[in-house]
């Protein structure tokens, strides 16, 4: 492809998207910008060709002469595979290109020229009549039409009623922050999420928040408003929107954590005389000091509990009979078992293959992690055929897929549950099905853990002996919050069809759902942050002591 010119030698207004003059973009500005936005899921795929498939344009009273347009991309790949994108552009000319506007350097997608003089192409989410143009579609149900096909609004009753009383926010923000999705805040009540990936079907978070505000009423997530999709004839509709009534918070669990545990350090490096020895390993209780244990009570404990709760009361709502087939409780077969055996089967050979090849380059300390890893295959065996062997009694539920600590807002007093689109490296169809509970639980406890080993990660400890006294201090801190969350958890899900009634398949199936989860880490951080390997591969070793000859009964 061209490398990106200087500038667009045609004016891209509505006219020029449906033209031949549109290929200098395409290959041009097009393959350069995509690989530098964050919501672009291709950069790992080389590229063979960029191209606009449709136009919607957007024009109201104050943006007129296809100034302003919604783009659907598609880029193919190399390898045969291809994806579509959700772009909204607005062109700024004359005083508007020049003055300093709300557009930074990165909204910028080219510069370009025509008749009227130079402009600039930016990504229309900086525009505010942009923004404001999507909440009065969402609102009214309006839409507009392209060539391909039709853009339109679906409002809930709950926006219709604001719509109706005057009560529609006025002012919006987009916080730039580059996510997979786009944000836009209105005011303090409403929160719009802009799917970037265009996909045909159902979308499982509009259809997880639409459910449980419409007809589970479960009140600790962000209720839905409205949405807005994207329609072609003889084309099932795709969601490019989901509008959610704003939660008011801090900070998300995850950024809440992480500072609990940084005060957490700091009062044990003040207190280290008198904590003395922790015994590292065993259960909690065993080799914990009485002042350490009142202060985990004081601060993070309450949390723990309350998160567990939430969660029991999430899932208690998604088994609930509401005379959609799409919710409620389906016995988790043998067949179930069998494909999630294959799933994890398939993890573990990739992980496994990637790590052989990484293991000379990695540093030292975390090799030997790597080298224990790999020996440990038949563990992970004996960890699979345990699901295999089993004939488990137990339902499955619409579960949230992608459960952790960053997808749960802290919202001083209490926890909100966000994000329900699954594993984005999940197939749609399996990210709709229903699963075992279990998998939320592991995946939260894999947050904890890595919640509290990334808090000596990054940690400058020069003292002697200063890391070997806090590594069974953060520990023991992550034993007695997994241990509060689950049973807070269990407690108000007891007697639950979702949940075994026999309490080793649970922690059985638990453990094991947390080693698919510590693997898939694993991957993630080989080909993104080495310097995290040992996280997972820490959590790892810790779970497989659970199938080794002499393992303990931990967690049970």
């Amino acid at each position: 492809m061209n490398p990106q010119p200087e500038f667009l030698h045609h004016r891209p207004d509505a006219s020029y998207w449906t033209s031949e003059h549109k290929k200098e973009f395409e290959e041009g500005a097009l393959p350069v910008y995509l690989a530098g936005c964050r919501w672009f899921g291709g950069k790992a795929r080389k590229l063979k060709s960029t191209k606009v498939v449709e136009c919607i344009p957007l024009d109201r009273e104050d943006i007129a002469d296809g100034a302003l347009n919604c783009l659907v991309v598609q880029a193919v790949y190399e390898d045969g595979g291809g994806e579509r994108f959700l772009m909204p552009v607005r062109l700024l000319e004359g005083r508007l290109a020049r003055e300093e506007g709300e557009f930074r350097p990165q909204d910028v997608i080219v510069q370009c020229g025509g008749e009227r003089g130079t402009g600039v192409l930016v990504d229309a989410l900086c525009d505010p009549a942009f923004r404001m143009l999507l909440l009065e579609l969402a609102a009214t149900g309006g839409g507009r039409t392209g060539a391909r096909g039709r853009l339109a609004g679906n409002p809930s009753r709950v926006l219709e009623e604001m719509r109706r009383r005057g009560c529609l926010p006025s002012n919006s923000r987009s916080p730039g922050v580059e996510q997979s999705n786009s944000s836009i805040f209105y005011e303090d009540k409403l929160f719009l999420k802009l799917f970037r990936r265009v996909r045909e079907g159902m979308n499982p978070d509009l259809e997880m928040i639409r459910y449980l505000s419409e007809e589970a009423h479960f009140s600790h997530v962000p209720q839905y408003a409205g949405h807005l999709e994207y329609v072609c004839e003889g084309e099932p509709p795709t969601v490019v929107a989901l509008l959610q009534g704003l939660v008011a918070c801090e900070a998300d669990a995850w950024a809440f954590t992480l500072n609990v545990l940084e005060r957490y350090v700091e009062w044990l490096l003040e207190n280290r005389r008198a904590v003395g020895v922790v015994a590292p390993g065993g259960t909690p209780g065993q080799g914990a000091p009485k002042m350490v244990l009142d202060y985990l009570e004081n601060t993070y404990l309450p949390k723990a509990r309350l998160l567990g709760r939430r969660t029991a009361e999430l899932h208690l709502a998604l088994s609930r009979k509401t005379g959609n087939s799409r919710f409620g409780v389906e016995i988790f077969s043998r067949f179930d078992q069998r494909c999630a055996d294959a799933r994890i089967k398939r993890a573990l050979k990739e992980t496994s293959e990637v790590l052989e090849k990484r293991l000379p380059g990695l540093a030292p300390e975390t090799r030997g992690e790597a080298e224990n890893f790999l020996r440990d295959a038949p563990l992970f065996d004996r960890a699979r055929e345990m699901l295999v062997r089993r004939n488990v009694h137990v339902g499955k539920i619409r579960i949230h897929g992608d459960y952790h600590l960053g997808q749960v807002l802290h919202g001083g007093a209490d926890f909100f549950i966000i994000d329900f689109e699954g594993e984005p490296v999940r197939g749609l169809d399996e990210r709709c099905a229903k699963n075992l509970a279990m998998v939320d639980l592991a995946g939260m406890l894999r947050s904890f853990d890595y919640a509290a080993q990334s808090a000596l990660l990054h940690r400058h400890v020069d003292e002697k002996g200063c890391r070997e006294f806090l590594l069974p201090c953060v520990d023991l801190w992550y034993r007695w919050v997994k241990r509060a969350f689950l049973d807070s958890y269990l407690s108000v899900t007891c007697g639950a069809p979702f949940i075994p009634a026999d309490t080793a398949d649970f922690h059985d199936l638990l453990c094991l759902f947390q080693l698919e989860k510590a693997v898939y880490e694993t991957l993630y951080e080989l080909n993104n942050r080495p310097g995290w390997l040992s996280i997972p591969l820490r959590g790892i070793s810790q779970l497989l002591q659970r199938f080794r000859e002499d393992g303990d009964e931990d967690g049970k």
